[in-house]
């Protein structure tokens, strides 16, 4: 079978949505330069890649303030591998903004890739890939650029964890463990710490879940890998800790780091991202979703359903911040005021999320013991679809017949 058969789902459905949402940027004819990406990010990468084109890191500027230590600042990813070769080879607009679509597309290859992992079918993996970059890599970048960045490496890092707890030869479990310190030394550099260590811990927690045993022997090589992504960061990662003890953020109390606590109401924008701007969340997986999670749902559950779900519990529980005791207990004794906007937790959720959908499709579509339960799945999934399309309207003209009522 050809490369394209074999992946047919994915390149048609996940190429029309990329060229569909992204076309303007594929072709040049716009980029991020609005809010905060034109008085900040745009005019830092700017700076940057005229410090390349020189032949050298722009490590001070006078451009700002009275003087700033452009590549301790972490968001500009200036030892980031793409920046540092995007930037030095190509011109400025165009690796500016072909990064973010270079960027989006790393992300979904990778969501696609770790699906096929974990045993979903081609069209099942095509689903969680286009839910993937479509309602939280994506939906993410508008946070700023270097979410999108550090992210995209983040279903890659999934893999290579999966392959290291799947592969028998102690070879190739280095050679894996190399691959995801690599891949982590990425995300420390690619330009949003804070994201970082939080996709961190859900590796670990990915990890730790599949193992069974904190001192199982892929822990140790587990590790490894973060001892070998830090190393290898450390410049960033030291200039960063640097800047951040005289930053105006430092010495913050906990309110500061609780801004940007989920409204426990606020999950429903997870469905309807018309909601988003009432609660203040950029993340979603939408409606429709939700039934094929449900299907993943009904009956015995695999393991790495379960673990799916147990980590979109946890991220959703950790996204409420001052709303969660224990959360805010432990931003106040350990003075984690950098950990700011806990909604960002929900961006993994999502992801969790996504997956899920993934084996709720192959349930329904797939996994049926008998062409009775799969019929049958099958119609109970197109009623809820129905109606889930159908709800908007119908509570609209509703509420449009209740309040003529009260004229």
């Amino acid at each position: 079978m050809s490369f394209v058969r074999r992946h047919f789902y994915w390149l048609f459905f996940y190429g029309a949505m990329f060229f569909l949402f992204l076309w303007p940027l594929l072709f040049l004819k716009l980029t991020f330069s609005f809010g905060d990406y034109k008085v900040q990010f745009y005019p830092w990468s700017l700076l940057y890649a005229k410090g390349l084109a020189a032949g050298n890191l722009p490590y001070w500027t006078r451009l700002f303030g009275c003087g700033f230590p452009l590549v301790a600042e972490g968001q500009v990813g200036a030892y980031y591998l793409f920046h540092l070769a995007g930037y030095r080879l190509l011109p400025f607009f165009m690796a500016y903004t072909w990064g973010i679509l270079f960027h989006v597309l790393l992300g979904g290859v990778g969501f696609y890739l770790f699906c096929l992992h974990l045993g979903q079918s081609r069209q099942a993996a095509a689903l969680s890939s286009i839910l993937f970059s479509f309602s939280t890599a994506y939906g993410g970048c508008f946070y700023t650029t270097g979410t999108l960045r550090a992210l995209s490496w983040f279903p890659w890092g999934l893999l290579a964890v999966g392959k290291i707890g799947s592969s028998s030869a102690e070879r190739k479990k280095f050679l894996y463990t190399l691959l995801l310190g690599m891949l982590l030394s990425q995300m420390w550099t690619a330009g949003f710490p804070q994201i970082t260590l939080y996709a961190a811990g859900y590796l670990f927690l990915y990890q730790l879940f599949r193992a069974g045993n904190f001192f199982d022997r892929a822990m140790g090589y587990f590790f490894l890998a973060n001892v070998l992504g830090i190393i290898l960061a450390w410049p960033q990662i030291s200039a960063t800790l640097e800047l951040a003890r005289v930053s105006v953020r430092a010495g913050q109390d906990t309110s500061f780091a609780l801004w940007g606590s989920v409204l426990p109401p606020g999950f429903l924008a997870l469905l309807f991202p018309s909601l988003s701007q009432v609660f203040g969340i950029s993340f979603y997986v939408g409606i429709l979703p939700l039934f094929l999670i449900t299907a993943a749902m009904l009956g015995p559950k695999r393991k790495d359903e379960k673990i799916f779900l147990w980590l979109a519990l946890i991220f959703a529980l950790l996204s409420l911040g001052r709303f969660n005791p224990a959360y805010t207990y432990f931003v106040k004794l350990f003075s984690a005021t950098a950990l700011r906007n806990p909604s960002k937790f929900l961006f993994f959720t999502v992801a969790s999320l996504a997956i899920l959908a993934g084996f709720g499709f192959d349930r329904i579509f797939v996994d049926a013991s008998d062409e009775f339960k799969r019929r049958r799945m099958i119609k109970i999934t197109a009623v809820l679809v129905f109606c889930a399309v159908l709800f908007p309207a119908m509570a609209s003209w509703g509420l449009g017949r209740w309040e003529g009522s009260l004229r």
